[in-house]
């Protein structure tokens, strides 16, 4: 009886220690990584929303052979990982709070912050942002560098604040080397705040914000580099204050602004305020603007600088004030050469001070069938309507004779130019260039200019024409012991001694 009871329990046991062993077995790794798809298990399902797809491979990505819980660590990284397809786009989405308050966050002390190699559409896009739309803290090299984007390099739909804000960048506060079908991709060495290597259409477009379209506060380099763009360097089309705001660029040390809303607003530059080099049309061109179209306040160089223009250096179409304003400055505006004219004023024009150096001159046809040479004295023969913008009439001019009705010297041909701008037909004077009859010249009818001499002068005498078209000295005559100038139309006084055929005269015909 006893030996039944032991073979019984030791049957009994022999059944349940088995079950034991398979209800607790020791704790063993994945074999093998997950895959989407498979069949499904716990341990592959990272995000437990009861399957396996690329999302929890994605996010279990450096844990093969490891046990445990795996949700939201911050215990592993994905450095070396690409991934590619055009269906598994990367979404960070939720409400972040501190510290960051953002959802996605870069750090990079020795590189660029955010660099996007090729867009087809879009380099970076801001739908909406309730503060900043993009904001760069501090980066080695450029804050944001977009090598090739299809259309815009970067695209702020809106921003409750600042569309792009740089607090402190190494180089570039922005770079984009090329946009759109741009060929080529401008690349400088200076410290930029926004450099724009090649754009195909603008360099830099704001459409509408509620603040300033553009903010530079501080940079060593230039505020504001466009390298190429095929239309407009930088458009802004509706700020709610200013189009443009820099509060200092360089080394200056101060910021000045003002709470009028400007197009452009340069507080403080170390050296030019605005500089262009080279522009296809127009250098700098305001279309219309309530107040000043453009004022500088205080710059320690040139107000505005324009190096090359093909068309206008500076156009301002429309300004409810003064198109351009300068408040102090040792030349308010320099005009060193041009091709056409230095300034084109279509109204009357004010100068509190002197006038150095100025000629009054008329557009003229030479009505003659002699050419014209500049210092030829010329005599009117009418007037005649003008086609061209900017001159309501033509003088009618031929070579000078005795006796004739003096009216000035020719300065030079002129010819017609059509803008190719607004399409205005205009004349515009070529100097040191004669004037067939028939064609267009600029004559001078008031002030100091050389005029073709007959023998000698001297010092204020006034002239007149010989038969020649050159001046000779009015003759005197006396008559009963009194001393007559020769009477007829003279053409002004001279101002020097003749030289090499030609005297000074201060024209002023009577």
């Amino acid at each position: 009886m006893r030996l039944r009871t032991i073979l019984t329990l030791a049957l009994t046991l022999g059944l349940l220690l088995p079950a034991v062993a398979a209800a607790a077995p020791t704790p063993s790794a994945l074999a093998g990584p997950c895959a989407p798809g498979q069949t499904y298990d716990p341990a592959c399902d990272v995000d437990h929303d009861g399957d396996v797809d690329v999302m929890d491979v994605q996010l279990s990505a450096g844990h093969w052979n490891q046990s445990g819980t795996w949700m939201s660590d911050n215990d592993h990284d994905h450095l070396g990982q690409t991934w590619v397809g055009s269906n598994n786009p990367l979404k960070i989405g939720g409400s972040f709070g501190a510290p960051d308050y953002a959802a996605l966050v870069l750090a990079n002390g020795s590189g660029s912050g955010l660099s996007v190699g090729a867009a087809a559409a879009t380099g970076v896009y801001v739908g909406s942002a309730g503060g900043t739309g993009l904001l760069v803290s501090s980066a080695g090299a450029d804050g944001v560098f977009v090598d090739t984007a299809g259309n815009t390099g970067v695209s702020i739909n809106s921003a409750g604040t600042y569309g792009v804000n740089v607090v402190d960048s190494g180089s570039d506060g922005i770079h984009v080397c090329r946009a759109g079908s741009a060929d080529t991709c401008g690349q400088f060495s200076t410290n930029n705040g926004v450099e724009i290597g090649s754009a195909e259409h603008h360099g830099v477009f704001v459409s509408d914000t509620g603040g300033s379209g553009v903010v530079v506060n501080d940079t060593n380099g230039n505020g504001l580099w466009v390298v190429e763009a095929v239309f407009d360097g930088l458009r802004v089309d509706d700020p709610g204050n200013d189009g443009v705001s820099i509060c200092r660029a360089g080394n200056a040390t101060q910021c000045f602004s003002s709470s009028t809303n400007n197009g452009v607003e340069i507080g403080s530059a170390q050296d030019h305020g605005v500089r262009v080099i080279q522009a296809g049309s127009a250098g700098l061109r305001v279309d219309t603007a309530g107040g000043t179209g453009v004022y500088l306040d205080q710059i320690g160089g040139s107000g505005m600088y324009v190096e090359n223009a093909t068309n206008d250096g500076l156009h301002v179409n429309q300004a409810g004030q003064s198109g351009v304003y300068v408040g102090s400055a040792i030349n308010g505006i320099n005009v060193n050469s041009a091709s056409n004219w230095a300034a084109t004023f279509g109204g009357n024009v004010n100068i509190s001070g002197t006038c150095t150096g100025c000629l009054l001159a008329q557009m003229a046809i030479n009505a003659g069938g002699e050419t014209l040479e500049p210092g030829d004295a010329v005599a009117i023969d009418g007037i005649d309507a003008s086609p061209f913008g900017g001159q309501d009439k033509l003088l009618r001019v031929r070579r000078a004779t005795p006796g004739s009705a003096l009216v000035g010297v020719v300065s030079g041909r002129a010819e017609p130019y059509t803008s190719p701008e607004d399409g205005a037909n205009t004349l515009v004077p070529r100097n040191d260039e004669p004037a067939a009859p028939g064609e267009y010249l600029s004559v001078v009818i008031y002030g100091p200019v050389q005029v073709k001499a007959a023998g000698e002068l001297e010092v204020g005498q006034r002239v007149t024409a010989d038969d020649t078209g050159e001046v000779r000295a009015m003759r005197r005559v006396e008559v009963e012991g009194v001393t007559l100038d020769e009477g007829g139309p003279s053409l002004g006084m001279v101002l020097d001694i003749a030289k090499d055929g030609l005297v000074w005269v201060l024209v002023n015909p009577q």
